[in-house]
């Protein structure tokens, strides 16, 4: 199941390096928002992130395409309020009583 959708704020998870030098990549930890989800049959999910725009590179297949990073390099970023929200759902599915103050 894919979990990201364009416009999402993400974080670096993993800053491995990229396949390539000519390509910018992410920062550890780094916060981005998604711009583009690519499905790619020999790779799996990538993206694209806004505030990084890398040069197209010529692939053999279908032309000119900017660099992409798989989807697993990064996670969604949950703001304070949303993480509070899922607590207090988890707790009132296992039956705990939620006071809300």
């Amino acid at each position: 199941m894919n979990e990201f959708f364009v416009g999402q704020k993400v974080v670096c998870v993993n800053d491995a390096e990229t396949y390539s030098p000519d390509c910018v990549p992410p920062a550890l930890h780094g916060t981005y928002t998604v711009r583009d989800l690519i499905e790619v049959p020999s790779f799996g999910l990538a993206i694209r992130v806004r505030e990084i725009v890398n040069p197209l590179y010529r692939h053999k297949h279908v032309g000119n395409v900017e660099y992409l990073y798989g989807a697993a390099r990064f996670r969604p970023l949950e703001s304070k309020a949303i993480k509070l929200f899922r607590k207090i759902a988890r707790d009132v599915t296992e039956g705990k009583t939620v006071e809300l103050v």
